[in-house]
């Protein structure tokens, strides 16, 4: 029996809480990313069953109600995708912990303070590396990035981290790990959700994160725009038992909101 499309609902009066807090969007505006990292909600009226996420994913850009809603870059999608991509972000930290080596100040990238060690400038995949924070990130012949492996890099919580600390076009960097800390943990909250296994204590993350890339008629990246940029991106962020989806989107230059 052939199983029905899912259809999605906008729900334009569900916020994301850390975007609207006063401290997280001055931190934004300083990162160059007020307006164009935002989160958007959608309900779908089909369960979700892991083994149809191309399905799901297919279904959700080609959906009228979504692709005269879905803002990027600042405007409307306003039209009916062609093709979409995606991969699974894993998505199972539970904890801040995942960044104690990275405060640890005897790895050499943060301070007792908290403040990040600078270092001589070198410009790494387009982005300018001035201190060891960004080492770790994005400099693969620097003896930080081993901190992580592959696979912690691969996880949700730290592509939201990274993405903070590069920042927009027009970013202005902190001097202290702090800030990127705090927001990364509010959005992370906000966006993922937990549930207990049976009557233990024990918590795991239900949701499941999908990044998409979607394409024109013509075969071109439509959303995000640009296919291989770290700082483009579009984020579907499923609860399956609530049947919501929260869309997490960045776009990389451009304008920002004042």
């Amino acid at each position: 029996m052939e199983q029905d499309l899912y259809t999605f609902i906008h729900l334009p009066d569900r916020m994301c809480k850390a975007l609207e807090d006063k401290d997280v969007r001055d931190y934004l505006m300083k990162w160059g990313m007020k307006g164009n990292l935002v989160v958007q909600y959608y309900t779908f009226n089909q369960p979700f069953q892991t083994h149809r996420k191309e399905e799901f994913v297919q279904s959700f850009f080609t959906d009228t109600l979504v692709y005269t809603t879905l803002v990027y870059n600042q405007s409307v999608i306003g039209r009916k995708v062609s093709q979409v991509s995606f991969e699974t972000i894993p998505c199972t930290i539970l904890s801040m912990e995942f960044f104690d080596r990275l405060m640890d100040p005897g790895n050499g990238v943060i301070r007792s303070d908290k403040s990040i060690i600078q270092c001589a400038e070198e410009e790494v995949d387009g982005f300018y590396v001035e201190d060891n924070l960004r080492n770790v990130i994005l400099n693969e012949g620097s003896e930080f990035y081993k901190l992580f492996s592959d696979s912690e890099r691969k996880q949700f919580l730290w592509s939201i981290f990274t993405h903070l600390c590069l920042g927009g076009e027009w970013c202005q960097y902190e001097f202290s790990v702090e800030p990127y800390l705090m927001v990364a943990k509010l959005l992370y909250k906000d966006l993922v959700s937990v549930e207990r296994v049976g009557d233990s204590s024990e918590l795991v993350v239900r949701s499941v994160v999908l990044r998409v890339q979607t394409y024109d008629e013509n075969g071109s990246p439509l959303v995000p725009r640009q296919r291989h940029s770290l700082q483009d991106c579009v984020y579907l962020v499923i609860d399956p038992f609530k049947r919501s989806v929260a869309v997490l989107s960045h776009s990389y230059g451009g304008t920002f909101c004042a």
